[in-house]
Parts: C-alpha cells; structure tokens; sequence
C-alpha cells in the first residue's frame, strides 16, 4: 500500500482486486482509514457508493446502509404496503422503498405499494411517490396528511425529521425531542397493530427519555446506528414495532 501526503492529510492507493480476474485493477486514493476492520469494510463501502451514483446521489452512505439494516435485521418494508416518510427531503427514504415496491427494483414504471413523502423543503419528483410540502409541526398540514391516507391504516411511518439547531445543548434537545414525540403520536394514531416507526434522533440530553418514550408506545424498540456512521456522530435512528393499545 503507497502513501501520499496532500496539503496535510495522508492518503492511502489501494488496490482493489476487480471480480473478474481479467478486468482492470482499481485503484482509489482514500483519506488514512486506519484500521484493519475498516478496510475489511470497503468492498461494502463500494457497493454503497455505486449506488449512490445509481440513485442520482439523494442517498447518503448513512442512509444507504441504514435503510439495509433496517431491511436486513427486521424485515419491515414489502410491496403493496402503505408507508408515511416524514421529513422527506431529498428524498432518499422516498426513493429506496420506491425500488422496494417496484417490479425488479426499478426507478420507473409500476408500484405495488403506497408512499406519502412530507417535507418544508421541496425536493425533485420521484415517479409514483406522493408529495406534501409543508410543516409537519402545523395543524393544516397534519389535516392534509391525513385526508390522503382517508382513514387507510399505515404500516411503517419513516421519519427523518430534523430540527435548526442552534448549537445550544438545552433548546435543540427540547426541538428534537419534540419533532420525535409528533412521530410517534402520528404512529401511534395511524399504525396497524403489526406497524412500524423509524424514526431519527440523536444520542444525547433527552436521549433516554426518547428511549422510554417508544417502549412505553412501542412492544418491541430497537435502536439502529449503521457501520456508515461515525463512531463520533450522534445521529441515530429508533425502530417501534407493534404500537401499544392507547
């Protein structure tokens, strides 16, 4: 393995052996990794970022192998099923359970399943997913959700909602801990008995009130944090499976 320095920073050439003995070797220039585990993580790390490019780049390495965890360990998502993705933008949820729910995983064309997106921000059209722009927090814009589901039970609630923050612990606890306690009051009027919220959040003050607040609502809680994320960030994503009787 070469090492290079540019302008500060230690860059590693790896050569990445191709599938196919006779094709070309790959060779990328990554910031240090450090570990031996991480590098045994790369051939994961290049799936991810080939389908970045495939899905036109809403899909953050975070996300990507978030939504497979979620997948992989608990099964939650299946064509014909009625999904709410809350704080959509830009899109990245939207357009992962759009290739769940389509024939062969295609981006276009039919779509066996239901998915109501819901951001402030506008973001780029995804073929077959209904769009609401507005504030989740407004009473007018919860009435409009609810008008499109007309009464038709959900089976998973995705929400990524995140607040402004302003770098002062005490108000974004308070903000983020708000934005989960919609989630999961909107899940928990809305969710079949067997549904599901995703919902992100972030380690820190209120965090284990947030933890409390789901097993008091939810029969099963599982919290998620991908490989994808740094051991340093603090984003992290609950899993409620089975809303409790209310």
């Amino acid at each position: 393995m070469r090492e290079l320095r540019v302008a500060g920073h230690r860059l590693e050439a790896v050569h990445h052996p191709p599938p196919d003995p006779c094709g070309p070797t790959i060779v990328f220039l990554h910031e240090g990794l450090g570990s031996a585990g991480q590098w045994k993580d790369f051939p994961k790390r290049l799936a991810l970022r080939t389908e970045l490019k495939e899905t036109g780049g809403r899909i953050s390495a975070f996300q990507a192998e978030l939504s497979k965890s979620t997948e992989e360990t608990l099964r939650l998502f299946r064509p014909g099923q009625v999904v709410v993705d809350l704080g959509a933008a830009p899109g990245a949820w939207s357009q992962y359970l759009r290739r769940r729910f389509a024939p062969a995983g295609a981006a276009a064309g039919g779509l066996d399943g239901r998915i109501i997106a819901l951001d402030l921000l506008e973001f780029e059209p995804i073929e077959g997913v209904e769009v609401l722009q507005g504030d989740f927090r407004e009473d007018a814009v919860l009435q409009a959700l609810e008008a499109r589901l007309a009464g038709r039970p959900v089976d998973v609630v995705v929400s990524d909602m995140a607040p402004n923050l302003s770098g002062i612990e005490s108000s974004d606890a308070a903000r983020i801990a708000h934005l989960v306690e919609l989630a999961v009051e909107f899940a928990l009027r809305h969710l079949r008995p067997e549904g599901a919220l995703v919902c992100k959040t972030f380690h820190g003050s209120g965090y284990s009130q947030q933890v409390k607040l789901f097993k008091d609502s939810f029969r099963i809680v599982k919290p998620i944090k991908p490989k994808a994320s740094r051991d340093k960030s603090a984003e992290t994503f609950l899993v409620g499976l089975g809303p409790k009787p209310r």
